[in-house]
């Protein structure tokens, strides 16, 4: 099986060796290998949905491979030290806020970590229950992901924890500037675009993150990894003018990107962000958990 071009380009992001060995690919990350039969998902004839999986579960098999991953060299993490003029954008820097982040993906990402590692990651349900919040400490080697058992050791409760993740993450982000800003009856679209890995992620911090479209009813569309689009209306009562032009851009996004997350599209209140209607795909199907398809981890 030879994976699909999206598929590959997804293991080329993420730091993953990937080769195919009959119907099974083999993934390889710090000298440790997984061996997967992902047949029907990740192959050049495999629908689009199925390769959008795929990629949520290499993501699941590098955040897996990355726990197992020798610690001994992780350098301590000092904000301080780091300089900030050495990168190109501002929210690049690591926060000096905290030392973990959120990070909102498919449960089945979760699901293939778990599988892969042997442990239960800390997490928590978001408005769309088959995506959820992970915490994660990005080393500079390894995308050190936060357990339960880690959790429970801490000296922080669990909404201590989730307060302060998403306190790091707001001031990571309040210099993140919207790549493209159009125009339309009624009000605009801003869509923010990083590569860093919490483009999606800063929808866990609506209203916060646009007061002012919260405050006028807007809406939210997540729809891919590294992408996120608010409706700001011009005033409450030509917000419903937003909702169409919206849903085609989200639409023309998800088919561009190999990470795509969900075309369900979200209310913004002044202090609350619900669900405005259910997605067309979801990522909490038999064929994105592992089961039967993880074959093999050679954890060294």
């Amino acid at each position: 099986m030879q994976p699909a071009a999206s598929v590959q380009r997804a293991a080329d992001r993420l730091g993953l060796d990937i080769c195919a060995d009959g119907a099974d690919l083999v993934l390889s990350r710090h000298d440790r290998t997984v061996r997967a039969n992902l047949a029907g998902l990740a192959g050049d004839n495999a629908p689009s949905a199925a390769n959008h999986h795929a990629c949520w579960i290499l993501l699941g098999i590098r955040l897996g491979l990355d726990k197992l991953a020798d610690t001994a060299d992780d350098e301590p993490h000092s904000p301080i030290k780091f300089r900030r003029t050495a990168v190109r954008h501002y929210h690049e820097a690591p926060s000096v806020h905290g030392d973990r982040l959120m990070l909102l993906v498919p449960g089945s990402t979760r699901r293939w970590f778990e599988a892969i590692c042997g442990g239960r990651a800390f997490c928590r349900r978001w408005l769309q229950p088959d995506l959820e919040q992970l915490v994660v400490h990005e080393t500079g080697k390894r995308l050190d992901i936060l357990t339960e058992e880690e959790q429970q050791n801490s000296d922080l409760n669990d909404d201590e924890r989730f307060q302060k993740v998403r306190r790091a993450l707001f001031y990571q982000s309040y210099k993140v500037r919207p790549r493209t800003t159009e125009q339309l009856d009624g009000g605009r679209l801003r869509i923010f675009e990083t590569t860093e890995g919490f483009g999606a992620s800063r929808a866990l911090l609506l209203p916060e993150f646009d007061y002012h479209a919260s405050r006028e009813y807007g809406y939210l569309a997540v729809p891919t990894r590294d992408c996120i689009i608010v409706a700001r209306p011009k005033e409450q009562a030509c917000a419903s003018n937003l909702v169409e032009p919206l849903r085609e851009r989200v639409s023309a996004i998800i088919d561009d990107s190999d990470f795509a997350l969900t075309d369900a599209l979200f209310q913004l209140e002044p202090q609350d962000v619900r669900m405005l209607d259910e997605p067309t795909f979801r990522f909490d199907t038999d064929e994105a958990a592992p089961h039967d398809r993880l074959l093999a981890v050679d954890d060294g």
